[in-house]
């Protein structure tokens, strides 16, 4: 089925003992593509143009369908951790980004996708704060600093950072006054 779509090669290529896909012919997976989107994103990101790096980590992000299956294989194991890292790094990017640029609706997706994956990550429980408070939605921002507090104490017998207790002190304390 494959063979038109790559000129009549093949789509696995023995050597030896080992088998490999032939991406020479253009054959392609996931993985590869997702850490290649991912790749290019963070060299955007460091250059400064996070036009450039937010596409195309929308792009890798659309590509995650959640942790991939490990088995007791170390190797497999540290692969998985590593791309489930490279996940997290670009929906806290896209989220940050996304508030920065007044795109709450974008952020509030990214920030809450991050949090599905990691419960634990403050950063995105502080944007999820930031844009609600920016949309008018005070009570909701503060209800998420109290949720990522339970899940800090429950998870990990820990407080919030002084940066998201500042954040939900300015929100209680100061109604309207919260800067992005």
């Amino acid at each position: 089925m494959l063979g038109d779509a790559i000129d009549g090669a093949t789509p696995v290529v023995h050597s030896g003992e080992i088998y490999r896909l032939n991406v020479e012919a253009g054959i392609a997976t996931d993985t590869r593509s997702f850490e290649a989107l991912a790749g290019r994103g963070d060299r955007a990101w460091q250059s400064g143009d996070c036009s450039a790096a937010s596409d195309c980590y929308r792009e890798a992000v659309k590509l995650y369908r959640g942790d991939p299956h490990a088995f007791a294989d170390d190797t497999a194991v540290v692969e998985r951790e590593r791309f489930r890292a490279m996940h997290l790094v670009m929906l806290g990017r896209l989220a940050d980004m996304a508030c920065r640029d007044g795109d709450y609706s974008s952020a509030l997706a990214s920030a809450s996708l991050l949090l599905q994956f990691d419960p634990g990550r403050e950063d995105a429980h502080r944007v999820l704060m930031s844009c609600y408070a920016a949309l008018g939605q005070r009570v909701q921002a503060m209800r998420q600093f109290l949720l990522c507090e339970r899940l800090l104490r429950e998870t990990f017998d820990a407080v919030p950072e002084p940066e998201t207790r500042a954040l939900y002190d300015r929100l209680r304390l100061e109604p309207g006054g919260v800067q992005q």
